[in-house]
């Protein structure tokens, strides 16, 4: 069994373009967060997955509905690359 050189233990890194760095400070309600919980578990998802998912699709649905760009449905600015985020609907 071929083992691993010295810093290449643990999970690889992501690429640069999907690593999430910025961060919202949210307050709710405590049956607001259960709510949302219990429906990313429904979900089959983490909650803050799930919530990210719900507030692309709405965001992107209302800056559409107002003739303006979505940045996060755009081609990350990263050496030209081709690579297109999916879009949610």
């Amino acid at each position: 069994m071929k083992t691993p050189k010295k810093g290449e233990r643990g999970r690889p890194r992501k690429r640069a373009e999907s690593v999430k760095s910025e961060s919202i400070l949210l307050r709710l309600e405590a049956r607001e967060k259960q709510g949302f919980s219990a429906a990313a578990e429904v979900a089959g998802a983490p909650m803050a997955v799930w919530i990210r998912e719900r507030l692309r699709l709405v965001a992107a649905r209302e800056l559409e509905a107002a003739g303006q760009r979505v940045p996060f449905l755009e081609p990350p600015a990263t050496n030209g690359g081709s690579a297109r985020h999916g879009r949610e609907g």
